[in-house]
């Protein structure tokens, strides 16, 4: 069961004013550079701006979250209107259309009262504010799609954290395909095998409970297999992938390959993996190796590996 890049580009939310359209309460746009030319390249994708949709206007007054931290209230800072209500509603309808279209990720407007994701102010009665609110829109997203990989516009500048988010988002659409398909043991023994070296990468722990799960798989239905799987699946892929532990990888797959090899072959390929460990190559450089050898020699496990067929860590470095 061969796992590559999809034909068609994967759908990912985003808020509409990252991709320069003028929505904003001021009547501007906050484009990122990094999310429209860059991932723009990598996904489609489907852009929402909930204050418009629930047709506060543009330009329009600025709001702000009220009241308690758990469950806050949207109000208009000059008229101290609540759109709280209002965006709940659109926010619950949204996120059912959303996940009917297919979107396997989302990317917030960072300091959003709507769409922020982490360490939004809250201004409580007594005038303490408190900066560990969510928005209003990223929260219902959240709750209702748990397992979808989310980030703000502010991490994705970083090199490492953007990776990570691709994985995560091409992982996430195979998982959907999977689940979305005539699941059986079988499959999902041939998709976690699939994606064995990838979860090493991230969680050599997480990779062995989800091995034992698949053990035990028989002992259930497949709708009990889904929910056991997925959650712990995704969990694995937000753990970072460092040097060390892509080098160990690159060293198990070349184990994988040994048999096939000359000496000289594997000397080639143990060269450019310590050239990568120390910090002299990039990853490209072992992984292209290992991926000529594997076409060479045939060797289908590795072939089918999700690691080196859709791992994001090729795509920036």
């Amino acid at each position: 069961m061969p796992f590559r890049n999809p034909e068609s580009r994967i759908k990912v939310g985003v808020s509409s004013c990252l991709l320069g359209e003028k929505v904003r309460w001021d009547g501007n746009h906050k484009r990122n550079r990094t999310v429209k030319n860059q991932l723009g390249r990598i996904f489609e994708w489907v852009p929402t701006c909930p204050e418009v949709e629930i047709c506060m206007g543009v330009p329009r007054q600025a709001v702000r979250l009220m009241g308690n931290l758990k469950s806050p209230r949207l109000v208009a800072t000059a008229s101290a209107t609540d759109w709280t209500a209002r965006m709940t509603r659109y926010a619950r309808k949204r996120s059912r259309e959303l996940a009917k279209r297919g979107v396997c990720g989302y990317i917030f407007k960072a300091r959003s009262p709507s769409c922020g994701v982490v360490r939004i102010p809250v201004t409580a009665q007594n005038g303490k504010t408190t900066a560990q609110g969510r928005g209003l829109f990223a929260d219902a997203f959240m709750r209702r799609h748990s397992m979808v990989p989310v980030e703000d516009e502010d991490r994705l500048q970083d090199a490492r954290v953007r990776e990570n988010f691709i994985t995560r988002v091409f992982a996430y659409h195979r998982l959907s395909q999977l689940f979305n398909g005539r699941m059986s043991r079988k499959t999902l023994a041939q998709f976690h095998q699939a994606h064995k070296c990838l979860l090493m990468a991230h969680s050599r722990k997480h990779e062995a409970a989800l091995a034992k799960l698949i053990e035990r798989a028989h002992r259930g239905s497949p709708a009990q297999w889904k929910t056991r799987y997925a959650e712990p699946f995704m969990q694995a892929l937000t753990f970072k992938t460092t040097v060390k532990k892509n080098a160990a990888v690159l060293n198990y797959m070349l184990g994988v390959l040994k048999k096939s090899l000359s000496e000289a072959e594997t000397q080639n390929v143990i060269q450019a993996i310590e050239s990568y460990r120390n910090g002299s190559v990039s990853f490209i450089k072992p992984v292209t190796r290992i991926k000529r050898h594997v076409r060479k020699h045939k060797v289908d496990y590795l072939a089918n590996q999700a690691y080196l067929n859709c791992s994001a860590q090729g795509q920036f470095r």
